[in-house]
């Protein structure tokens, strides 16, 4: 579920994440015909070294095999039923330093798609929500634009008021993903800064 030299997820502990997003939509939307239904084949990678090993001074690098999976989706390549709008593709080389366009990517679906999709969502998260991409949470909306979150300070409310100006006419969803253990330092939930307008 967990990687063993890293905080993040995998593919496979993101699962249950990306089913229930889907699900409390479907509840409140009432459509019990929209559920996660994807299909990947399992598979084991070689990765490392996560975060957390980094900080180690190992004699040897720290590799490791974890559950993943075949056949998922990837950000930026062509897809049935919609496309990718990628304003700077830079922006994957850089690490939430706040600066770049209004948002990372957004993924519009087909008009003949939207019909049977949730109304348009975005999500300002970070980077514990990558894997939702390749994990197709972003093909059961009409439209889903994402924007990562700064790392802390003052950059972080003045892009997330550039972003909320941005959001485009027919979104209904707004997802905040933040991961628990680092909440304390989390965008917009510290009560001593001003909210953005």
């Amino acid at each position: 579920m967990y990687f063993k030299t890293d905080l993040h997820a995998t593919g496979t502990g993101q699962v249950p994440v990306v089913r229930e997003i889907i699900a409390q939509i479907a509840r409140v939307e009432g459509r019990p015909d929209i559920r996660w239904n994807e299909r990947f084949e399992r598979a084991t990678e070689l990765w490392g070294p996560g975060g957390e090993a980094r900080f180690l001074a190992p004699l040897v690098p720290m590799l490791e095999d974890y559950a993943s999976f075949k056949g998922t989706y990837t950000l930026g390549d062509k897809e049935s039923g919609g496309q990718w709008i990628i304003p700077d593709k830079r922006a994957f080389d850089r690490v939430a330093d706040g600066i770049g366009p209004l948002y990372d990517w957004e993924f519009q679906s087909s008009s003949g798609a939207c019909t049977e999709r949730f109304p348009g969502a975005v999500m300002w998260g970070n980077s514990f929500s990558d894997l939702y991409v390749r994990l197709g949470l972003h093909r059961y909306f009409c439209s889903y634009r994402r924007l990562s979150i700064p790392i802390g300070g003052r950059m972080a409310f003045n892009r997330f008021a550039l972003f909320l100006d941005s959001i485009p006419r027919g979104t209904k969803y707004f997802i905040y993903q933040y991961y628990a253990p680092h909440i304390q330092i989390a965008p917009l939930l510290d009560s001593s800064a001003p909210l953005p307008r």
